[in-house]
């Protein structure tokens, strides 16, 4: 029961993410920089997609922490999640 924390969830939600990313700007897009692929997926309008992609791996989190019944560890996935879906949606405006 030591990973039934809020702090560990939150942690785990924001993590994912960026590991996601990191993973999907190696192996798809070797030969650019980070901040042209970052420039390039603006200039393709695919910036929101993008992020919405390497949120996805938080939910798998979510259901390892709930079918563990670690209710805190959820939670905090939740939260941090919310926390990237409201950043995302500031992004669009």
């Amino acid at each position: 029961m030591r990973f039934n924390k809020l702090w560990v969830g939150f942690v785990a939600g924001l993590s994912l993410p960026v590991l996601a990313l990191v993973i999907f700007f190696t192996y798809s897009f070797k030969t650019l920089s980070i901040s042209d692929f970052f420039m390039m997926i603006q200039k393709m309008d695919i910036l929101t997609q993008t992020l919405t992609f390497c949120i996805l791996p938080s939910f798998l989190s979510f259901f390892v922490f709930y079918w563990k019944q670690y209710n805190k560890a959820a939670q905090g996935v939740v939260l941090s999640t919310m926390l990237l879906t409201i950043t995302l949606v500031i992004i669009n405006f």
